[in-house]
């Protein structure tokens, strides 16, 4: 199969793949919001699973993306030693997680009282309870973490992409079927058992791909160069992760429910921004390090040229069409059972704002891993402080006059900032990036958008059908029709 074709393949299944785990995402979350509601209880949960889920991504997270390099560099010079190297990364991790689960459960409600001060002393007890509860599942994540880099360093895509498909699975039937005799108690529970899943459903490939060996070396060379590079990127991904908890801490001082408005808002960012935009880089990162390891920079440029652009034209239509139907998007997702009008609106009004930061998500997480790829983890890490500090003088000038819109608008200017000094960055280490051109076909795409825009406000039509959902979704496919069409007519981006 030729490479291009094989790309479109990866890419086209991981999608596929992460349409379906979005949309049990969703099952999950409309069924916790129809089953708990917007309120303090659902306050202390989520601020409890932010605990586990931050170090998701810290250090789970960042111990996956860096091992990505390493073993590709491995597989490609000395592939008979990629089985031992994998091994001992394998069991290192298992050993700081239980490590780190055991501290996150003993010192669950200092961390909960920092992080989430207003919260009432009966939510803040629930809270650390619960996060007793689901920090185990850390364990499970980050060693899942692992064997996806494994998976995908082989560009195996299929099963990486669909982990979080049982997990929410598990989760939805846990609320659903036993919320009415153990309450939040029961989402805890399923929230762990969905963490081991994710592990579960990787081992019969994982098993496929590495000869697993039960030893640890601290001293082996790929090893340690793989930790020297996982602390700066473990320190980057805490720093992007503090704009979490500042965002949460600050929505404390909010309504009650502003904490709840957050966590689905970026739920539904999240739905919009990892599906093909998540498929993308999934894909072209072990295609980065391979090109690294290769030592081919003119295609590593190319390769990353490719992605911005294809990720700038799926991006900044999601933006549009998000701030246009913010309310009805929130509407058709969660307002059922416990979740009423008000819950909408407050929802609503952050996802607005929230919307505005899924270019420079996306953005972001195709340069990082340029920068990962090529054996730097420092700049990132550097980046995110610029990220970090913007967002907070933005959260504290904005909250006061705009409440939780105001926490996703400094959100979103904060991340594009980043953005734009990672572009400063990257020309210095991958010159063959052409900037200019990226400009030049950004542009574009942003004319094709505006007139996307023009059109759907002006002519909008209030029913179609006269089913609400169905409306809804003929409504946003018009749109984007509109948008294809103005793209390929102007040759934007990849249209050409």
């Amino acid at each position: 199969m030729h490479p291009g074709n094989k790309t479109i393949r990866s890419v086209f299944i991981v999608t596929i793949f992460s349409i379906i785990g979005k949309l049990t995402g969703f099952i999950r979350e409309a069924i916790i919001a129809s089953y708990y509601g917007a309120g303090s209880i659902t306050d202390a949960y989520f601020v409890a699973y932010s605990l586990p889920s931050i170090l998701f991504s810290i250090i789970g997270g960042s111990m996956g993306l860096i091992f990505v390099p390493i073993y590709t560099q491995q597989l490609s010079r000395e592939p008979e030693k990629s089985h031992a190297l994998a091994s001992n990364i394998i069991n290192m991790v298992f050993s700081l997680s239980l490590i780190i689960a055991g501290l996150g459960s003993v010192f669950s409600r200092q961390i909960i009282a920092l992080i989430a001060p207003r919260l009432s002393a009966n939510s803040m007890d629930i809270a650390a309870y619960l996060a007793r509860i689901m920090f185990p599942a850390f364990i499970f994540i980050s060693i899942s973490y692992i064997a996806t880099g494994v998976l995908q360093s082989h560009e195996s895509f299929a099963i990486p992409s669909m982990v979080s498909i049982p997990s929410n699975l598990i989760i939805a039937m846990g609320a659903a079927l036993f919320s009415g005799v153990y309450g939040i108690y029961a989402l805890a529970w399923a929230t762990l058992a969905g963490g081991a899943s994710q592990l579960a459903i990787q081992l019969p490939a994982l098993a496929k791909k590495i000869e697993y060996r039960m030893r640890i070396s601290i001293r082996e060379p790929s090893s340690l160069a793989y930790w020297k590079l996982v602390v700066p990127s473990i320190l980057g991904s805490s720093i992007d992760k503090l704009n979490i908890l500042v965002d949460n801490a600050m929505a404390s001082f909010l309504l009650a429910g502003s904490i709840s408005a957050i966590n689905y808002s970026t739920k539904l960012i999240d739905f919009t921004d990892n599906i093909a935009i998540g498929a993308i880089i999934a894909v072209a990162y072990p295609k980065f390090a391979r090109l690294n390891s290769k030592e081919d920079y003119e295609k590593l440029g190319h390769m990353a040229h490719k992605a911005i652009m294809g990720i700038t034209q799926i991006t900044l239509p999601m933006i549009a069409i998000t701030m246009i139907f913010s309310k009805d998007i929130v509407k058709a997702v969660f307002e059922r059972g416990a979740f009423v009008e008000a819950d909408t609106r407050l929802t609503a009004y952050a996802l607005f704002y929230y919307a505005l930061g899924i270019w420079g998500i996306g953005i972001r997480g195709i340069l990082n891993r340029v920068f990962y790829s090529l054996g730097d983890t420092s700049t990132p890490m550097k980046i995110s402080i610029i990220t970090l500090v913007s967002n907070i003088a933005l959260n504290i000038l904005l909250v006061r006059y705009m409440g939780v819109g105001g926490l996703g608008l400094a959100t979103s200017v904060s991340s594009t900032v980043g953005v734009l000094a990672l572009f400063i960055f990257i020309r210095r280490d991958v010159g063959t990036l052409n900037i200019k051109g990226l400009t030049k076909e950004a542009l574009k795409v942003i004319l094709a958008v505006i007139c996307m825009v023009y059109v759907i406000k002006k002519y909008q039509v209030p029913q179609i059908i006269g089913n609400y959902y169905i409306d809804l979704i003929l409504k946003i496919a018009i749109g984007l029709s509109i948008y294809i069409m103005l793209s390929w007519l102007i040759g934007a981006g990849m249209m050409k």
